[in-house]
């Protein structure tokens, strides 16, 4: 998906972010995100957000200081601004 945006399947990158088995495969979800981010529906703005919040608050994997950490803030900027 990486390679070929018109593939993107945002509910299971998502998934990818939300229940991913290693920090790698994380990563690269959230790198498909962030591509994904201009041609998502509303809902799946949402959908977003809810994940990277539960994803970078305390029980979350993403931690401060860390590539996904840069990457998860700038999709949590990129979707607020594409919703105004």
């Amino acid at each position: 998906m990486e390679g070929e945006p018109a593939l993107i399947d945002v509910a299971c990158v998502l998934d990818a972010v939300g229940a991913s088995r290693s920090a790698f495969e994380q990563y690269h979800a959230l790198l498909v995100t962030e591509i994904a981010v201009p041609a998502m529906t509303p809902g799946e703005r949402e959908a977003t957000l809810r994940v990277i919040e539960a994803q970078t608050g305390p029980r979350g994997r993403i931690r401060e200081g860390t590539g996904r950490r840069r990457v998860a803030e700038r999709i949590r900027t990129a979707v607020t601004e594409v919703a105004r």
